[in-house]
């Protein structure tokens, strides 16, 4: 047994091999970036792995909403 702090997309991978996922009491913000070059439209390839982005992470928040849903007792 043990205790880790991750994020909460990482620990989500885990749980469906068992891993018991509960959220800090306190807010804890990570952030990812993406650095591009100013003045440099991006190609048809780039605005479309975006779009892929965030299409999976809406999908990663509403899984991770719902795996920390507070569970009925016993």
């Amino acid at each position: 047994m043990g205790i880790g702090v991750v994020n909460p997309v990482t620990a989500m991978e885990y749980a469906q091999r068992g891993l018991t996922i509960r959220p800090l009491s306190l807010d804890v913000s990570f952030a990812g970036v993406l650095v591009l070059l100013p003045g440099q439209p991006l190609s048809g390839l780039a605005l479309r792995v975006l779009q892929l982005m965030r299409i999976q992470l809406a999908e990663d928040q509403k899984a991770l909403a719902n795996l920390l849903k507070p569970r009925a007792k016993d």
